[in-house]
């Protein structure tokens, strides 16, 4: 059967059988009410609700590397123990995937950029949940239904065990402790609840108000609704966690799905008859011919290094570079419209498809590359920021992945899939171990040592992570002299994470006026948060900062 959006390969090998966890309810509810527990689940449920608390406490209140690293470490860990008590082997293209998610877990302890932790996390928490279904389905490459894969992986299976945690640690019992612990998670459940219809009576009556305040004066309330709310959150990370792991080992819905289930839903998805979707593309691909056409001085001087006139490089690379990029987004959604929803006759995919494809895709890579070149223009005359830096990122990403869409079109057995995933895992470990914010601050300081830019963006240099501040400290004299002549507003961090300014209005306050004493700043903080050097570029600045602090001006 032909792939949603690319030709079937006929030489793509299928795994012979997978489990179906798209089964009805009626059949999860038997999985629910038949599953047996003993000590390896118990102590599984256990060490999961363990690692839920390090996500909550050490992800969400009080972030630092090596609690992100520990969560997903313990994570995989647990779970590899559990495949090994059950039996479950994993092919080479699992521990491949596996080893990945191993190298990434170090993201944690290499960089202090906040938003590079965020996205290396979800990218785990993805992968870990896809690495557990493939190891139990025994899937072989991403061909054949990877985004069902990834639907039943994230949502299906998880959810549809979540409540055998509680069991799994009472293994089953029907002790008078298996009820105990039900009361207990009935009351943890009611107190939101508890507390609404409470807020709510205290608004109708002044006595009750009153006796009710009385009441809540004798406690902490911040620390209560804290606390609370990390063992809800604790519960459901290691409720979810669990689920996903029984769930999938217990291979319980093997029977119900066969390689040909998900062809057959991605057949009743080709609703679109191909006259009306090529009657639909066709205005689109003249308007593009046209544009192109029309455009060639003005979208197009960008590749030879060139302003339209009148036009600045902020105007022309801003204008042009936006309309450019939306244009390339709806592109790629024509294109996997046209790919899911277009009827197909004999099972095979119509030669005009193909031809759609192609000119959609090609198109699109000539306004990516466009856009592209517009962006370098811009940063070579302004330097880089971290949005600069992201959007060609992304812009590279949709290129290398529409070449893959356009070489499935010529080959059939090319596998798309695979090749996507591995293009985006390069990608994506070329922006985590890249050192973003170093790169930027480098670079910056680079142009206006030279004398390619006549001015520093301090400001924007201070937004930076900590990242940056090894090329701002191995570029001391630079940077102090640069931070001495700026005239407008500076923003820091304080400790507690939050951003202000310092102005000449605030100077007068006590606010830094030099470099050093940011620097100075800086240490203290680091001393009086030591969570902070938890990583490999904390304790780099740390010490370059202490070299600094006895007169040395930083290696």
């Amino acid at each position: 059967m032909n792939d949603p959006i690319h030709p079937q390969s006929d030489a793509a090998p299928q795994p012979a059988a997978f489990p179906d966890y798209t089964a009805p309810a009626g059949a999860r509810r038997a999985l629910r009410d038949a599953a047996q527990f003993d000590k390896t689940d118990a102590v599984a449920a256990l060490l999961l609700l363990a690692a839920g608390f390090v996500f909550v406490q050490f992800m969400l209140w009080h972030p630092t590397g090596l609690g992100d690293a520990a969560f997903f470490l313990l994570t995989v860990g647990v779970c590899l123990c559990y495949f090994r008590k059950r039996g479950v082997a994993m092919n080479a293209y699992q521990r491949a995937l596996l080893a990945v998610y191993c190298v990434f877990c170090a993201v944690f302890l290499l960089t202090a950029d906040s938003f590079v932790r965020t996205l290396d996390a979800i990218f785990l928490i993805l992968l870990g949940a896809y690495v557990v279904f493939a190891a139990c389905a025994g899937r072989g490459d991403a061909e054949g239904g990877f985004g069902l894969d990834m639907a039943n992986a994230l949502f299906a299976l998880p959810f549809s065990g979540f409540l055998l945690s509680p069991r799994a640690l009472l293994r089953g019992g029907k002790s008078k402790k298996r009820t105990l612990l039900y009361v207990a998670l009935g009351l943890l459940a009611a107190v939101p609840v508890t507390f609404a219809a409470a807020s709510l009576l205290r608004a109708a009556d002044n006595g009750f108000d009153a006796m009710l305040g009385r009441l809540l004066d004798r406690i902490d309330l911040d620390s209560a609704a804290e606390l609370i709310a990390k063992l809800l959150l604790t519960a459901a990370i290691g409720f979810y966690l669990f689920g996903l792991l029984y769930v999938n080992a217990s291979g319980a819905e093997k029977e119900q799905l066969s390689p040909a289930a998900y062809a057959q839903r991605r057949e009743r998805l080709h609703i679109a008859p191909p006259a009306f979707v090529y009657a639909a593309a066709t205005p689109l691909l003249l308007l593009y011919a046209a544009f192109i056409a029309l455009q060639l001085d003005y979208f197009f001087s960008a590749f030879a290094g060139r302003l339209p006139a009148g036009f600045s490089y902020a105007e022309y690379a801003r204008r042009g570079f936006f309309e450019l990029f939306a244009v390339a987004l709806i592109n790629l959604f024509v294109i996997l419209c046209m790919g899911v929803f277009t009827c197909r006759q004999a099972d095979r995919r119509p030669a005009a498809l193909t031809v759609y494809t192609v000119a959609l895709s090609a198109c699109t890579l000539l306004l990516l590359a466009t856009a592209f070149s517009k962006m370098a223009l811009y940063i070579r005359a302004y330097g880089l920021t971290r949005l600069r830096v992201y959007v060609a990122w992304f812009m590279a990403l949709l290129a290398l992945l529409l070449v893959a869409v356009i070489a499935k079109q010529f080959a059939p057995r090319f596998r798309a899939v695979t090749c996507m995933g591995a293009v985006f895992i390069v990608l994506f470990g070329a922006l985590c171990f890249s050192n973003v914010d170093g790169v930027i601050a480098r670079y910056n300081i680079r142009q206006y040592v030279s004398g390619a830019r006549q001015t520093l963006d301090v400001e924007e240099l201070m937004r930076l992570s900590d990242d940056a501040w090894i090329p701002m400290l191995e570029n001391y004299d630079a940077v102090a002299a640069a931070y001495g002549s700026y005239d407008g507003d500076l923003y820091f961090t304080d400790d507690a994470g939050n951003m202000f300014g310092y102005n000449e209005a605030d100077a007068v306050e006590g606010a830094p006026r030099t470099f050093d004493e940011v620097c100075r700043d800086k240490l203290a903080y680091y001393r009086n948060n030591p969570e902070k050097t938890f990583s490999l570029t904390g304790l780099r600045v740390k010490a370059m900062l202490e070299r600094l602090r006895f007169g040395e001006k930083a290696a």
